[in-house]
Protein backbone atom coordinates (compact mmCIF):
# COMPACT_ATOMS: atom_id res chain seq x y z
CA UNK A 1 0.00 0.00 0.00
CA UNK A 2 2.75 2.50 0.58
CA UNK A 3 4.26 2.00 -2.74
CA UNK A 4 1.29 2.08 -4.80
CA UNK A 5 -0.61 5.79 -2.76
CA UNK A 6 2.94 7.22 -2.93
CA UNK A 7 3.08 6.43 -6.51
CA UNK A 8 -0.01 7.45 -6.51
CA UNK A 9 0.24 10.90 -4.99
CA UNK A 10 3.73 11.53 -7.76
CA UNK A 11 1.62 10.63 -10.46
CA UNK A 12 -1.22 13.29 -9.77
CA UNK A 13 1.33 15.86 -8.98
CA UNK A 14 3.21 14.94 -12.02
CA UNK A 15 -0.08 15.32 -13.93
CA UNK A 16 -0.29 18.91 -12.97
CA UNK A 17 3.43 19.40 -14.25
CA UNK A 18 5.32 19.97 -11.23
CA UNK A 19 6.68 16.67 -9.96
CA UNK A 20 8.12 15.49 -12.87
CA UNK A 21 10.46 18.41 -13.54
CA UNK A 22 13.20 18.64 -16.42
CA UNK A 23 14.73 15.29 -17.47
CA UNK A 24 18.03 14.49 -15.64
CA UNK A 25 21.04 16.71 -17.12
CA UNK A 26 24.21 15.57 -16.16
CA UNK A 27 26.37 19.13 -14.39
CA UNK A 28 29.48 17.49 -12.93
CA UNK A 29 30.88 13.88 -13.84
CA UNK A 30 33.57 11.31 -12.11
CA UNK A 31 35.35 8.47 -13.15
CA UNK A 32 37.10 6.02 -11.09
CA UNK A 33 38.48 2.45 -12.26
CA UNK A 34 40.72 -0.64 -10.89
CA UNK A 35 42.23 -3.36 -12.51
CA UNK A 36 38.87 -5.49 -12.52
CA UNK A 37 35.90 -2.83 -13.01
CA UNK A 38 34.81 0.77 -13.51
CA UNK A 39 32.78 3.27 -11.98
CA UNK A 40 30.67 6.84 -13.24
CA UNK A 41 28.68 8.98 -11.50
CA UNK A 42 27.05 12.05 -13.11
CA UNK A 43 25.60 14.61 -10.45
CA UNK A 44 22.97 17.12 -11.42
CA UNK A 45 22.91 20.61 -10.22
CA UNK A 46 21.15 21.70 -7.42
CA UNK A 47 18.52 24.16 -7.14
CA UNK A 48 18.06 25.91 -3.52
CA UNK A 49 17.75 23.60 -0.61
CA UNK A 50 17.36 20.19 -3.47
CA UNK A 51 20.07 18.37 -3.34
CA UNK A 52 22.02 17.24 -6.96
CA UNK A 53 20.43 13.81 -7.57
CA UNK A 54 23.64 11.35 -8.86
CA UNK A 55 23.63 8.42 -11.10
CA UNK A 56 26.16 5.48 -10.98
CA UNK A 57 27.02 3.62 -13.76
CA UNK A 58 29.21 0.42 -13.18
CA UNK A 59 31.13 -2.14 -15.89
CA UNK A 60 33.63 -4.38 -16.58
CA UNK A 61 37.06 -2.95 -17.45
CA UNK A 62 39.03 -3.28 -20.14
CA UNK A 63 36.17 -4.31 -22.40
CA UNK A 64 34.87 -2.38 -25.30
CA UNK A 65 31.88 -3.34 -26.36
CA UNK A 66 30.30 -3.87 -22.61
CA UNK A 67 29.59 -0.26 -21.14
CA UNK A 68 28.80 1.09 -17.67
CA UNK A 69 25.02 0.62 -17.27
CA UNK A 70 22.79 1.80 -14.07
CA UNK A 71 21.46 -0.84 -12.11
CA UNK A 72 18.82 -1.87 -9.86
CA UNK A 73 21.10 -2.64 -6.77
CA UNK A 74 22.12 1.24 -7.12
CA UNK A 75 19.01 3.44 -7.48
CA UNK A 76 19.41 7.27 -8.10
CA UNK A 77 21.14 9.14 -5.21
CA UNK A 78 20.60 12.57 -3.63
CA UNK A 79 23.65 14.32 -2.76
CA UNK A 80 26.41 16.62 -3.72
CA UNK A 81 29.69 14.51 -3.61
CA UNK A 82 32.99 16.26 -3.08
CA UNK A 83 35.45 13.05 -3.75
CA UNK A 84 35.10 9.71 -5.47
CA UNK A 85 37.34 6.82 -5.91
CA UNK A 86 37.27 3.26 -6.39
CA UNK A 87 38.61 -0.19 -5.28
CA UNK A 88 38.27 -3.71 -6.25
CA UNK A 89 35.38 -3.97 -3.49
CA UNK A 90 33.34 -0.91 -4.37
CA UNK A 91 32.92 2.28 -5.10
CA UNK A 92 34.22 5.25 -1.71
CA UNK A 93 31.79 8.65 -2.11
CA UNK A 94 32.47 11.30 0.29
CA UNK A 95 29.90 14.01 0.01
CA UNK A 96 30.02 17.26 0.98
CA UNK A 97 28.23 17.21 4.58
CA UNK A 98 31.54 14.71 5.15
CA UNK A 99 29.78 11.66 5.35
CA UNK A 100 31.51 8.52 3.41
CA UNK A 101 28.97 5.98 1.86
CA UNK A 102 30.36 2.97 -0.29
CA UNK A 103 28.28 1.44 -2.91
CA UNK A 104 28.75 -2.27 -4.71
CA UNK A 105 26.89 -3.92 -7.29
CA UNK A 106 26.07 -7.43 -5.64
CA UNK A 107 24.93 -5.70 -2.09
CA UNK A 108 23.30 -2.69 -0.77
CA UNK A 109 25.12 0.47 0.12
CA UNK A 110 27.41 0.92 3.36
CA UNK A 111 27.42 4.00 5.29
CA UNK A 112 31.89 4.11 5.86
CA UNK A 113 33.68 5.74 8.94
CA UNK A 114 33.00 8.76 10.25
CA UNK A 115 35.12 11.14 8.14
CA UNK A 116 34.84 13.97 10.98
CA UNK A 117 36.60 11.68 13.34
CA UNK A 118 39.70 11.47 10.92
CA UNK A 119 39.76 15.32 9.87
CA UNK A 120 37.81 18.39 10.50
CA UNK A 121 37.82 19.29 6.59
CA UNK A 122 37.73 17.47 3.30
CA UNK A 123 40.81 15.85 1.90
CA UNK A 124 43.34 17.24 0.14
CA UNK A 125 43.53 13.91 -2.62
CA UNK A 126 40.99 10.56 -2.27
CA UNK A 127 41.65 7.33 -4.12
CA UNK A 128 41.36 3.78 -4.19
CA UNK A 129 44.08 0.82 -4.21
CA UNK A 130 43.06 -1.04 -8.41
CA UNK A 131 44.37 -4.53 -7.32
CA UNK A 132 43.25 -4.57 -3.54
CA UNK A 133 40.25 -3.30 -0.99
CA UNK A 134 42.14 -0.47 0.88
CA UNK A 135 41.59 3.49 -0.22
CA UNK A 136 44.25 6.13 0.36
CA UNK A 137 43.22 10.00 1.68
CA UNK A 138 45.69 12.88 2.14
CA UNK A 139 44.55 15.59 4.45
CA UNK A 140 46.48 18.35 6.44
CA UNK A 141 47.33 17.07 9.62
CA UNK A 142 46.12 20.02 11.91
CA UNK A 143 43.01 19.16 10.51
CA UNK A 144 43.00 15.88 12.58
CA UNK A 145 41.53 16.05 15.82
CA UNK A 146 43.42 15.39 18.99
CA UNK A 147 42.33 12.11 20.44
CA UNK A 148 40.04 12.50 23.91
CA UNK A 149 42.18 10.90 26.50
CA UNK A 150 38.76 11.07 29.07
CA UNK A 151 36.98 8.97 26.69
CA UNK A 152 39.67 6.24 24.72
CA UNK A 153 39.37 4.03 27.24
CA UNK A 154 36.33 3.28 29.27
CA UNK A 155 35.46 1.47 32.33
CA UNK A 156 33.75 -1.88 32.42
CA UNK A 157 30.58 -1.79 34.66
CA UNK A 158 30.81 -5.60 35.51
CA UNK A 159 34.30 -5.92 36.71
CA UNK A 160 35.43 -2.87 36.90
CA UNK A 161 38.16 -3.26 34.26
CA UNK A 162 39.72 -0.51 31.66
CA UNK A 163 38.51 -1.25 27.91
CA UNK A 164 39.97 0.11 25.04
CA UNK A 165 37.16 2.33 22.36
CA UNK A 166 36.95 1.08 19.39
CA UNK A 167 35.10 3.72 17.93
CA UNK A 168 37.98 6.23 18.70
CA UNK A 169 41.39 7.10 16.65
CA UNK A 170 44.30 5.02 18.56
CA UNK A 171 46.85 6.31 15.62
CA UNK A 172 49.44 9.07 16.91
CA UNK A 173 49.02 12.38 15.18
CA UNK A 174 52.13 12.52 12.33
CA UNK A 175 54.78 15.19 13.10
CA UNK A 176 54.67 15.99 9.42
CA UNK A 177 52.48 18.71 7.62
CA UNK A 178 50.40 16.28 5.56
CA UNK A 179 49.03 13.08 6.60
CA UNK A 180 48.49 9.75 4.28
CA UNK A 181 45.31 7.99 5.61
CA UNK A 182 44.59 4.64 4.75
CA UNK A 183 41.17 2.82 4.68
CA UNK A 184 41.05 -0.81 5.34
CA UNK A 185 38.75 -3.57 6.81
CA UNK A 186 36.49 -0.57 7.47
CA UNK A 187 38.92 1.49 9.43
CA UNK A 188 41.30 4.69 8.91
CA UNK A 189 44.69 4.46 9.91
CA UNK A 190 47.20 7.44 9.81
CA UNK A 191 50.82 7.26 7.83
CA UNK A 192 53.30 10.48 7.57
CA UNK A 193 53.31 11.92 4.48
CA UNK A 194 56.69 13.01 3.10
CA UNK A 195 58.72 15.24 5.12
CA UNK A 196 59.87 17.68 2.41
CA UNK A 197 55.90 18.32 1.80
CA UNK A 198 55.04 21.15 3.57
CA UNK A 199 52.93 23.38 1.13
CA UNK A 200 50.98 22.76 -1.81
CA UNK A 201 48.17 23.88 -4.07
CA UNK A 202 46.75 20.90 -5.61
CA UNK A 203 47.59 17.04 -5.34
CA UNK A 204 46.70 13.64 -6.51
CA UNK A 205 46.68 10.05 -5.54
CA UNK A 206 47.04 6.84 -6.95
CA UNK A 207 47.50 3.01 -5.11
CA UNK A 208 47.74 -0.13 -6.68
CA UNK A 209 49.22 -3.08 -4.40
CA UNK A 210 49.90 -1.44 -1.20
CA UNK A 211 52.03 1.53 -3.04
CA UNK A 212 50.95 4.82 -3.30
CA UNK A 213 51.62 7.67 -5.75
CA UNK A 214 51.07 11.26 -4.53
CA UNK A 215 51.59 13.80 -7.33
CA UNK A 216 51.39 17.58 -5.85
CA UNK A 217 51.81 21.24 -7.35
CA UNK A 218 53.31 23.99 -5.44
CA UNK A 219 55.41 26.50 -6.45
CA UNK A 220 54.34 26.64 -10.34
CA UNK A 221 55.87 23.24 -10.19
CA UNK A 222 54.45 19.85 -10.96
CA UNK A 223 56.23 16.80 -8.54
CA UNK A 224 56.05 13.41 -7.02
CA UNK A 225 56.82 11.53 -4.62
CA UNK A 226 56.00 7.17 -4.05
CA UNK A 227 54.93 5.72 -0.54
CA UNK A 228 56.28 1.77 -1.15
CA UNK A 229 54.45 0.65 2.46
CA UNK A 230 57.32 1.38 4.84
CA UNK A 231 58.87 4.65 3.78
CA UNK A 232 58.76 7.32 0.99
CA UNK A 233 60.94 8.43 -2.02
CA UNK A 234 62.62 11.14 -3.39
CA UNK A 235 60.75 13.75 -4.92
CA UNK A 236 60.57 13.46 -8.98
CA UNK A 237 59.87 16.84 -11.28
CA UNK A 238 57.35 16.20 -13.62
CA UNK A 239 57.83 17.77 -17.26
CA UNK A 240 56.38 21.55 -17.80
CA UNK A 241 52.58 20.41 -19.48
CA UNK A 242 51.74 24.25 -19.81
CA UNK A 243 48.76 25.98 -18.04
CA UNK A 244 47.47 23.04 -15.62
CA UNK A 245 43.81 23.44 -15.12
CA UNK A 246 43.03 20.03 -13.47
CA UNK A 247 44.33 16.46 -13.48
CA UNK A 248 43.76 12.80 -12.88
CA UNK A 249 45.88 9.86 -12.26
CA UNK A 250 45.70 5.86 -11.78
CA UNK A 251 47.93 2.93 -11.67
CA UNK A 252 47.54 0.35 -13.80
CA UNK A 253 49.74 -2.82 -13.93
CA UNK A 254 51.88 -1.45 -16.40
CA UNK A 255 52.49 1.72 -14.44
CA UNK A 256 51.24 4.67 -13.04
CA UNK A 257 49.38 7.44 -15.75
CA UNK A 258 48.84 11.28 -15.46
CA UNK A 259 46.45 12.93 -17.04
CA UNK A 260 46.56 16.85 -17.36
CA UNK A 261 43.94 18.95 -18.66
CA UNK A 262 45.40 22.08 -20.40
CA UNK A 263 44.22 24.82 -21.39
CA UNK A 264 43.66 28.63 -21.08
CA UNK A 265 40.57 28.46 -19.35
CA UNK A 266 38.68 25.84 -17.41
CA UNK A 267 36.42 25.48 -20.08
CA UNK A 268 38.05 24.24 -22.84
CA UNK A 269 41.21 21.77 -22.07
CA UNK A 270 43.23 19.16 -23.84
CA UNK A 271 44.03 16.26 -22.36
CA UNK A 272 47.82 15.17 -22.14
CA UNK A 273 49.01 12.16 -21.09
CA UNK A 274 52.52 11.82 -18.70
CA UNK A 275 53.88 8.43 -18.14
CA UNK A 276 57.28 6.72 -16.56
CA UNK A 277 59.83 5.33 -19.06
CA UNK A 278 62.15 2.80 -17.80
CA UNK A 279 64.36 4.51 -15.23
CA UNK A 280 61.57 6.19 -13.78
CA UNK A 281 61.45 9.69 -15.41
CA UNK A 282 58.31 11.05 -16.54
CA UNK A 283 57.78 12.19 -20.00
CA UNK A 284 55.04 13.86 -21.60
CA UNK A 285 53.26 11.70 -24.20
CA UNK A 286 50.32 12.07 -26.67
CA UNK A 287 47.80 14.37 -26.72
CA UNK A 288 44.24 12.55 -26.19
CA UNK A 289 42.17 12.82 -29.73
CA UNK A 290 38.41 12.53 -30.49
CA UNK A 291 38.55 11.52 -34.45
CA UNK A 292 41.29 13.59 -35.48
CA UNK A 293 41.10 16.44 -33.44
CA UNK A 294 42.20 17.51 -29.83
CA UNK A 295 39.74 16.64 -27.06
CA UNK A 296 38.37 19.51 -25.56
CA UNK A 297 36.82 19.55 -22.01
CA UNK A 298 35.97 21.09 -19.42
CA UNK A 299 37.31 19.67 -16.05
CA UNK A 300 34.03 19.97 -14.32
CA UNK A 301 31.60 18.39 -16.77
CA UNK A 302 34.70 15.49 -17.30
CA UNK A 303 36.08 12.34 -15.47
CA UNK A 304 39.45 10.25 -16.38
CA UNK A 305 40.39 7.10 -14.82
CA UNK A 306 42.52 4.41 -15.37
CA UNK A 307 40.61 0.87 -15.45
CA UNK A 308 41.83 -2.25 -17.17
CA UNK A 309 45.12 -0.97 -18.31
CA UNK A 310 42.80 1.62 -20.30
CA UNK A 311 41.77 5.45 -19.92
CA UNK A 312 38.38 5.80 -19.79
CA UNK A 313 36.83 9.42 -20.18
CA UNK A 314 33.06 10.25 -18.94
CA UNK A 315 32.00 13.65 -19.82
CA UNK A 316 28.56 15.24 -19.65
CA UNK A 317 26.92 16.27 -22.96
CA UNK A 318 24.71 19.06 -23.25
CA UNK A 319 21.38 16.98 -24.45
CA UNK A 320 21.19 15.34 -20.36
CA UNK A 321 23.52 12.50 -20.65
CA UNK A 322 26.85 11.26 -19.94
CA UNK A 323 29.29 9.97 -22.83
CA UNK A 324 32.03 7.36 -22.36
CA UNK A 325 34.87 6.29 -24.44
CA UNK A 326 38.17 4.63 -23.61
CA UNK A 327 41.71 4.79 -24.91
CA UNK A 328 45.12 2.56 -24.57
CA UNK A 329 47.57 3.62 -21.54
CA UNK A 330 49.48 5.16 -24.71
CA UNK A 331 46.90 7.37 -25.81
CA UNK A 332 47.91 7.26 -29.74
CA UNK A 333 44.73 6.00 -30.85
CA UNK A 334 41.79 8.44 -31.28
CA UNK A 335 38.80 8.05 -29.47
CA UNK A 336 34.82 7.33 -30.22
CA UNK A 337 32.39 8.52 -27.37
CA UNK A 338 29.76 6.47 -27.34
CA UNK A 339 26.50 7.64 -24.86
CA UNK A 340 25.54 5.53 -21.68
CA UNK A 341 21.87 4.62 -21.25
CA UNK A 342 19.75 6.16 -18.99
CA UNK A 343 17.72 2.90 -18.78
CA UNK A 344 17.59 0.25 -15.75
CA UNK A 345 17.12 -3.15 -16.08
CA UNK A 346 13.72 -4.21 -15.74
CA UNK A 347 12.14 -5.99 -12.74
CA UNK A 348 9.45 -8.57 -12.19
CA UNK A 349 7.14 -6.55 -9.56
CA UNK A 350 6.92 -8.92 -6.99
CA UNK A 351 3.93 -9.01 -4.20
CA UNK A 352 5.11 -7.99 -0.50
CA UNK A 353 3.42 -9.29 2.51
CA UNK A 354 1.47 -6.54 3.12
CA UNK A 355 -0.09 -6.10 -0.21
CA UNK A 356 -1.56 -9.84 0.02
CA UNK A 357 -2.89 -8.80 3.49
CA UNK A 358 -4.66 -5.72 2.10
CA UNK A 359 -5.97 -7.71 -0.68
CA UNK A 360 -7.68 -10.46 1.60
CA UNK A 361 -8.67 -7.90 4.27
CA UNK A 362 -10.69 -6.12 1.28
CA UNK A 363 -11.89 -9.67 0.13
CA UNK A 364 -13.20 -10.09 3.47
CA UNK A 365 -14.99 -6.76 3.63
CA UNK A 366 -16.75 -7.77 0.18
CA UNK A 367 -18.31 -10.80 1.06
CA UNK A 368 -19.26 -10.01 4.09
CA UNK A 369 -21.04 -6.49 2.68
CA UNK A 370 -22.29 -8.55 -0.22
CA UNK A 371 -24.02 -11.04 2.78
CA UNK A 372 -25.22 -8.43 5.11
CA UNK A 373 -26.79 -6.02 2.40
CA UNK A 374 -27.66 -8.95 0.19
CA UNK A 375 -31.14 -7.63 -0.31
CA UNK A 376 -29.94 -3.23 -1.64
CA UNK A 377 -27.85 -5.19 -4.26
CA UNK A 378 -30.97 -6.24 -5.82
CA UNK A 379 -33.58 -3.72 -4.78
CA UNK A 380 -34.38 -0.78 -6.21
CA UNK A 381 -33.84 2.39 -3.91
CA UNK A 382 -36.39 4.50 -2.88
CA UNK A 383 -35.34 7.71 -4.91
CA UNK A 384 -37.48 10.91 -4.97
CA UNK A 385 -38.85 12.46 -8.23
CA UNK A 386 -36.18 14.54 -10.38
CA UNK A 387 -33.59 12.50 -9.44
CA UNK A 388 -31.42 9.53 -10.44
CA UNK A 389 -28.87 7.44 -9.35
CA UNK A 390 -25.76 9.37 -9.97
CA UNK A 391 -23.35 8.21 -12.73
CA UNK A 392 -20.09 6.25 -11.66
CA UNK A 393 -18.15 8.86 -14.06
CA UNK A 394 -19.10 11.70 -11.77
CA UNK A 395 -18.71 10.12 -8.82
CA UNK A 396 -15.14 9.17 -9.57
CA UNK A 397 -14.59 12.84 -10.82
CA UNK A 398 -15.55 14.41 -7.48
CA UNK A 399 -13.20 12.46 -6.02
CA UNK A 400 -10.13 13.32 -7.21
CA UNK A 401 -11.35 16.80 -6.62
CA UNK A 402 -12.08 15.67 -3.06
CA UNK A 403 -8.68 14.34 -2.77
CA UNK A 404 -6.67 17.04 -3.88
CA UNK A 405 -6.55 18.70 0.08
CA UNK A 406 -4.63 15.53 1.46
CA UNK A 407 -2.48 16.26 -2.02
CA UNK A 408 -1.87 19.37 -1.17
CA UNK A 409 -0.45 18.60 2.47
CA UNK A 410 1.23 15.55 1.57
CA UNK A 411 3.05 16.34 -1.57
CA UNK A 412 5.67 19.18 0.54
CA UNK A 413 5.82 17.13 2.88
CA UNK A 414 7.15 14.52 0.89
CA UNK A 415 9.31 16.48 -1.03
CA UNK A 416 11.20 17.60 2.14
CA UNK A 417 11.48 14.12 2.66
CA UNK A 418 12.38 12.58 -0.50
CA UNK A 419 13.47 15.68 -2.52
CA UNK A 420 15.32 13.01 -5.49
CA UNK A 421 11.86 11.64 -6.52
CA UNK A 422 10.87 14.93 -7.60
CA UNK A 423 14.26 15.47 -9.97
CA UNK A 424 13.20 14.21 -13.16
CA UNK A 425 13.30 10.83 -12.77
CA UNK A 426 11.26 7.79 -14.82
CA UNK A 427 8.34 6.28 -13.54
CA UNK A 428 10.12 3.03 -13.62
CA UNK A 429 13.40 4.80 -11.33
CA UNK A 430 10.28 6.46 -9.37
CA UNK A 431 8.96 2.57 -8.94
CA UNK A 432 12.27 1.44 -7.82
CA UNK A 433 13.25 4.15 -5.08
CA UNK A 434 9.70 4.01 -4.15
CA UNK A 435 10.51 -0.36 -3.16
CA UNK A 436 13.41 0.68 -0.76
CA UNK A 437 12.63 0.29 3.35
CA UNK A 438 14.18 3.39 4.23
CA UNK A 439 11.79 5.14 1.51
CA UNK A 440 9.03 2.96 2.67
CA UNK A 441 9.75 4.37 6.17
CA UNK A 442 9.46 8.32 5.62
CA UNK A 443 6.30 7.40 3.91
CA UNK A 444 3.73 5.86 6.35
CA UNK A 445 3.16 8.78 7.72
CA UNK A 446 3.10 10.65 5.18
CA UNK A 447 0.57 8.14 3.24
CA UNK A 448 -1.72 7.37 6.59
CA UNK A 449 -2.01 11.35 7.22
CA UNK A 450 -3.18 12.08 3.41
CA UNK A 451 -6.04 9.17 4.17
CA UNK A 452 -7.41 11.11 7.09
CA UNK A 453 -7.07 14.19 5.61
CA UNK A 454 -9.10 12.72 2.67
CA UNK A 455 -11.98 11.30 5.08
CA UNK A 456 -12.21 14.02 7.51
CA UNK A 457 -12.73 16.66 4.53
CA UNK A 458 -15.70 14.41 3.00
CA UNK A 459 -17.13 13.66 6.36
CA UNK A 460 -16.94 17.38 7.44
CA UNK A 461 -19.03 18.08 4.01
CA UNK A 462 -21.25 15.65 3.94
CA UNK A 463 -22.47 16.31 7.70
CA UNK A 464 -23.14 20.04 6.96
CA UNK A 465 -23.85 20.05 3.54
CA UNK A 466 -24.74 16.07 2.24
CA UNK A 467 -22.14 16.66 -0.33
CA UNK A 468 -18.84 17.43 -0.52
CA UNK A 469 -17.14 19.89 -3.21
CA UNK A 470 -16.26 17.73 -6.08
CA UNK A 471 -20.26 16.11 -5.56
CA UNK A 472 -20.86 20.00 -5.65
CA UNK A 473 -19.58 20.48 -8.90
CA UNK A 474 -20.79 18.03 -10.39
CA UNK A 475 -24.35 17.89 -9.29
CA UNK A 476 -24.12 15.18 -7.06
CA UNK A 477 -25.77 14.56 -3.06
CA UNK A 478 -25.60 11.90 -0.31
CA UNK A 479 -29.20 10.37 0.56
CA UNK A 480 -30.54 7.88 2.77
CA UNK A 481 -31.75 4.52 0.87
CA UNK A 482 -35.42 5.67 1.74
CA UNK A 483 -34.65 9.03 -0.10
CA UNK A 484 -34.73 11.06 2.85
CA UNK A 485 -31.83 13.07 4.17
CA UNK A 486 -29.08 10.78 5.68
CA UNK A 487 -28.20 10.60 9.49
CA UNK A 488 -25.47 11.87 11.29
CA UNK A 489 -24.55 8.30 11.97
CA UNK A 490 -24.86 7.18 8.58
CA UNK A 491 -22.79 9.59 7.38
CA UNK A 492 -20.03 8.93 9.77
CA UNK A 493 -19.93 5.01 8.92
CA UNK A 494 -19.77 5.52 4.74
CA UNK A 495 -16.40 7.86 5.83
CA UNK A 496 -15.27 5.48 7.71
CA UNK A 497 -15.57 2.75 5.41
CA UNK A 498 -14.20 5.75 2.77
CA UNK A 499 -10.83 5.68 4.72
CA UNK A 500 -10.44 2.26 4.58
CA UNK A 501 -10.83 1.10 1.58
CA UNK A 502 -8.56 3.72 -0.03
CA UNK A 503 -6.36 2.84 2.92
CA UNK A 504 -5.57 -0.70 1.44
CA UNK A 505 -4.44 0.43 -1.50
CA UNK A 506 -5.51 -0.81 -5.20
CA UNK A 507 -7.38 -3.59 -4.05
CA UNK A 508 -9.85 -1.12 -2.25
CA UNK A 509 -10.07 0.62 -5.18
CA UNK A 510 -10.72 -2.10 -7.75
CA UNK A 511 -13.30 -3.18 -5.04
CA UNK A 512 -15.11 0.51 -5.01
CA UNK A 513 -15.21 -0.02 -8.57
CA UNK A 514 -16.68 -3.01 -9.63
CA UNK A 515 -19.34 -2.45 -6.35
CA UNK A 516 -20.46 0.41 -8.24
CA UNK A 517 -19.94 -0.25 -11.53
CA UNK A 518 -21.19 -4.16 -11.41
CA UNK A 519 -22.15 -5.46 -8.57
CA UNK A 520 -24.95 -2.63 -6.77
CA UNK A 521 -28.21 -2.30 -8.65
CA UNK A 522 -28.05 1.35 -7.07
CA UNK A 523 -24.04 2.03 -7.78
CA UNK A 524 -23.43 1.79 -3.92
CA UNK A 525 -19.80 1.06 -2.85
CA UNK A 526 -18.91 -0.96 0.06
CA UNK A 527 -19.78 2.73 2.34
CA UNK A 528 -22.82 3.29 0.86
CA UNK A 529 -24.23 -0.32 1.64
CA UNK A 530 -23.65 -0.24 5.38
CA UNK A 531 -24.69 2.82 6.03
CA UNK A 532 -27.66 2.47 3.78
CA UNK A 533 -27.31 5.49 1.79
CA UNK A 534 -27.19 6.24 -2.13
CA UNK A 535 -25.47 9.29 -4.14
CA UNK A 536 -28.06 10.79 -6.47
CA UNK A 537 -27.75 13.59 -9.27
CA UNK A 538 -30.28 15.49 -10.86
CA UNK A 539 -32.36 13.31 -13.63
CA UNK A 540 -32.98 14.62 -17.33
CA UNK A 541 -36.58 16.14 -17.88
CA UNK A 542 -38.73 13.82 -19.57
CA UNK A 543 -38.96 13.91 -23.29
CA UNK A 544 -42.56 14.74 -25.02
CA UNK A 545 -43.69 12.44 -27.47
CA UNK A 546 -44.77 14.77 -30.30
CA UNK A 547 -46.57 11.46 -31.54
CA UNK A 548 -49.38 11.80 -28.72
CA UNK A 549 -51.16 14.86 -29.72
CA UNK A 550 -54.94 15.51 -29.79
CA UNK A 551 -57.56 14.83 -32.39
CA UNK A 552 -57.18 18.00 -33.99
CA UNK A 553 -53.25 17.04 -34.51
CA UNK A 554 -53.49 14.71 -37.81
CA UNK A 555 -53.52 16.28 -41.35
CA UNK A 556 -56.20 18.85 -42.72
CA UNK A 557 -57.91 18.59 -45.39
Amino acid sequence: MKRSLAAALILVFSMAGVARGDAWVASRVWAAGTDTSVWVAGSSSSSGKVLPLVQIWHGPAGSDSELPSLSNEIPPIAGNPIAVAADVAGLRILYADLTQSDYFTDRAYSPGPKWLDQSSRPPVAWCGDAARTVSYALVVTSSIPAPPAATTRETDELNGDSILDDSAPTDPIPATAFCLLKYESNRWSRIEGPAELTVLDRAWLCAREGRVLLFYEAENALRCVQYNGESWSDVRDLPDTGRLQHAWTGYAEAGAVFIAAVGRTDERCELKVLHQDTDGAWQLGATLRENLDFIQVSPRRCGVAIAGGRIVIARAVPAGGVEYASVGLDGVEPMRFVPLSMQRPQVAPQGTLQETIALVVGLAVLTFVMWARRQQLALPAAVPQGLQIASVWRRIMATFIDFSPAILVAMPWMMRALPELFQGLTWEEIQLRLAEPEVQSKLVPIQYSSVVIYGVWCWAWELFTRATPGKFLFGCRVLGIDGNLPSGRQIMLRNLCRMLMVGIGPSGWIITLMMMGMLSRNRQRVGDLLAFTIVVEEAPPPVEDSFLGGPDDGPSV
